[in-house]
């Protein structure tokens, strides 16, 4: 009986790194709690801090949930929710974390690097501002450069090899190796970040506002809670219980100086309006019950007890019972809705027309058959009839509103229904990035409308992503 060999010779797939950085403009920047909240795309993130700080993720193994642009686009919603502005930061990607820090710092591409002024290789030496000793030297290595009339990090490759070695060591050979992408995989060590453990939000007011109300001090708390929400949806994490800590000024002859509000749930909570509504509630009978004998001066929210995230929409109807519970769920909705026009499933139909292409209907759940063609993207935000768009230069123009065209892409043809009384349609869609006056970014779902040759076409506004 012969002896076999079992061999494997399946290639290993390695992808390249792929690391965004979010250098902030402002060294005050709470970069640990945005970090938190970007715990959500990746868990392979580290931080800067210091005087220049900012946020590093590697993002390579995440590619087949977003794109590097959505990535981009996802990490400049969080920062807004945040309240970053996009003048507060820059968002740079690369193929190493130095690279990409340099490219944050200097708001350049990865292949702009050889353009950058030679300053900037401390940058790519220490990305991370760990090693102040070190840097003395880079400075050092910088000044000899100006006198050997280097200017530019690329002229770092054009000098001689082995008197460069010999006239700065380890360092251009370290320099060298981090200006060549191909070479940085794995030699830049970085310690992962380590959230803390306490979740703590805190808010310290302007002592010229004077708020003794509970609107004012809910709108504060507000600001609290939804950073902690996205701290805790960056770990998975939803809240079981909660306290909101009340500070007021401190005046002579006054009993309490903190109130303590404690909310527990009986069900782990993730959504923000939910916990809102029941912090609404406590702050109304605290405030209905006392008066409060100064102004507050600060708020402090903490989550005290979280529990693992579930995804409850799978939930929403009992699998062993998915057409009973479905019929009472129906029920339930149709006493407070009206049921033939607000509860109905949406259908996908065979019409090419995209505002027409889904049916109201109403019927037993069942298993959804699988469609094999490719479904292209649609917004989220459909809009039947789409709305005629005026376009002037770089501007878009939607009744009184103003946009400027950024960037757009064709995405796809649509025609058909040439049996139709309008003789049919065909359409050009496109994908167009515009910005507000208010510098809000947005997507929008473009078509230009063709006609036949005596009639006249437009410009519509079908959707927003």
């Amino acid at each position: 009986m012969k002896s076999s060999t079992l061999t494997t010779d399946f290639p290993i797939v390695r992808r390249a790194p792929l690391y965004f950085c979010i250098a902030f403009l402002r060294p005050e920047a709470d970069v640990g709690g945005v970090a938190e909240a970007c715990l959500r795309f990746t868990p392979d993130l580290t931080v800067r801090r210091g005087e220049r700080p900012a946020i590093f993720l590697e993002a390579s193994r995440c590619l087949a949930l977003y794109t590097p642009e959505k990535l981009v686009l996802r990490l400049r919603v969080c920062l807004r929710e945040w309240g970053f502005a996009e003048t507060d930061y820059r968002i740079a990607r690369a193929s190493s974390l130095p690279r990409a820090w340099l490219c944050g710092r200097e708001g350049i591409p990865e292949s702009a690097i050889d353009a950058a002024p030679v300053a900037g290789i401390g940058a790519l030496l220490d990305p991370l501002g760990e090693n102040p000793d070190e840097m003395r030297k880079v400075s050092a290595m910088v000044e000899m450069l100006f006198m050997l009339g280097v200017r530019r990090i690329g002229g770092v490759r054009k000098l001689p090899p082995d008197s460069a070695i010999a006239r700065f060591g380890a360092l251009y050979s370290c320099l060298l190796e981090r200006l060549v992408p191909e070479t940085v995989v794995e030699d830049f060590p970085w310690a992962r970040f380590r959230p803390t453990e306490k979740f703590i939000e805190r808010v310290d007011l302007d002592p010229d506002d004077t708020i003794w109300d509970l609107e004012p001090t809910l709108f504060h708390a507000k600001t609290l809670l939804d950073r902690v929400l996205k701290r805790a949806f960056g770990r998975g994490k939803a809240l079981v219980v909660l306290e909101l800590r009340i500070e007021c000024e401190r005046r002579r002859n006054r009993r309490e100086v903190f109130i303590r509000v404690p909310i527990r749930f009986t069900f782990p909570q993730s959504d923000g309006a939910v916990v809102l509504r029941t912090l609404r509630e406590k702050l109304g009978f605290e405030f209905g019950r006392r008066e409060l004998e100064a102004p507050i001066a600060a708020l402090e929210l903490e989550a005290l007890e979280l529990a693992p995230r579930r995804a409850l929409q799978s939930d929403f109807v009992d699998p062993e019972q998915s057409a009973e519970g479905f019929r009472e769920l129906i029920a339930e909705l149709g006493t407070k809705l009206e049921a033939e026009k607000e509860v109905f499933q949406a259908e996908l139909a065979a019409v090419w027309r995209p505002e027409r292409s889904w049916n109201r209907v109403l019927k037993e759940p069942s298993a959804v058959a699988a469609i094999g063609l490719p479904i292209p993207e649609r917004p989220l935000e459909l809009l039947d009839p789409p709305e005629p768009l005026r376009r002037l230069g770089r501007y878009f123009f939607r009744g009184e509103l103003r946009y400027v065209i950024e960037s757009s892409s064709q995405i796809e043809r649509l025609s058909g229904e040439w049996w139709e009384a309008d003789g049919g349609f065909t359409r050009t869609y496109y994908r167009v990035r515009v910005r507000t006056v208010e510098d809000e970014s947005r997507e929008f779902w473009i078509f230009r409308e063709q006609r036949r040759a005596d009639e006249k076409g437009g410009l519509f506004l079908h959707g927003i992503y």
